[in-house]
């Protein structure tokens, strides 16, 4: 099926983000001649399984494929330290810095001017500069099609959505597994909440708890280090089943796991170092969703259960809708 996105997303994904960075051309020139040097900050940990996983694993793609010289991620700096933590790693001589959350937008946009030779990637940015350039992953594509198999599965008629901060791309992302899971059951109730805490796992498994006792039945969650506490919950609630977010997370209440939403970092930034290394740039930010195979949703196959095949194809259909624009998921 389309929606088994791991089989798909790496051979297609990777041509079309070769026009992604934006990059001072002195810049490109000096990486092209010599070893790139890398640097990261990512807002959790990178232990989590999700999303600041999937940040160190591209980083580890740009060392092994590309010969690059990476410098330790910095995990986590409190909002504060941010801006302070990037200059540190922008005066180690970094070639490229990711900067793996939306939320470092205003950090990116301060620093960026004063260090022109290195290019700075914020994921989920918003600012475009000489070397300053956003990745944006239309990541409500696959949460709708995960909110369409939560609508298609719950019994209870109730599903939950946890996240950790409160930020506008995760609840872009929330809202459009809403749809999702309206488009399937009209009268579906979508129990949304917040931690405040990604490196948490046990905030995040209270809320579950909580919203399981209330009668949720399928969680979804954006919590980075949070999911596994949701994950852990759903493990101790028979009955109940879980989405994971951002990776495949089948490793997580395997049992009781329908799948995972996906979005491909890794690809994007070993596409993104290649373009660096060979001096290429168009000055735009980029945009990548289902058609480009950047996002997508991967069922688990070693979930227990049945997922029926009728749903399933409502999901590919889904799909072929998103990516020629006859579904809107944020509207």
């Amino acid at each position: 099926m389309t929606t088994d996105f791991g089989r798909l997303r790496a051979a297609a994904s990777l041509s079309c983000f070769l026009a992604l960075v934006a990059l001072a051309g002195c810049a490109q020139k000096e990486a092209a001649t010599g070893t790139l040097r890398v640097g990261l900050i990512t807002p959790g940990k990178i232990s989590d399984k999700g999303w600041n996983a999937s940040a160190n694993d591209g980083l580890q793609r740009i060392k092994s494929e590309l010969g690059a010289t990476v410098s330790p991620p910095v995990e986590g700096p409190a909002p504060t330290e941010v801006e302070g933590a990037l200059r540190n790693v922008a005066q180690q001589g970094e070639d490229l810095i990711f900067l793996h959350a939306s939320e470092f937008d205003d950090a990116a946009k301060n620093v960026a001017p004063s260090f022109p030779k290195t290019t700075f990637v914020v994921v989920g940015g918003r600012s475009v500069g000489p070397n300053l350039t956003p990745i944006r992953f239309a990541a409500g594509q696959a949460t709708y099609l995960a909110g369409m198999l939560a609508g298609g599965m719950t019994k209870t008629g109730m599903v939950g959505c946890i996240g950790a901060a409160k930020i506008p791309i995760v609840e872009e992302s929330f809202q459009s597994f809403k749809k999702g899971a309206k488009f399937v059951r009209p009268d579906v109730k979508v129990l949304v909440a917040w931690t405040g805490d990604e490196s948490d796992p046990g905030k995040a498994k209270q809320q579950a708890q909580a919203f399981l006792q209330q009668g949720a039945d399928v969680l979804i969650h954006n919590a980075n280090a949070g999911g596994q506490g949701v994950a852990q919950a759903v493990s101790e609630k028979p009955g109940a089943l879980f989405i994971g977010a951002n990776a495949d997370q089948s490793d997580l209440a395997t049992d009781q796991n329908l799948g995972s939403f996906i979005v491909d970092a890794p690809n994007a930034y070993i596409a993104v170092a290649k373009t660096v290394k060979e001096g290429k740039g168009t000055g735009q930010p980029y945009a990548s969703g289902l058609k480009e195979k950047a996002v997508g949703f991967k069922f688990n196959d070693r979930f227990k259960g049945t997922i029926p095949a009728g749903l399933k194809a409502k999901m590919a259909q889904a799909e072929k809708d998103l990516i020629a624009g006859a579904i809107d998921p944020k509207g």
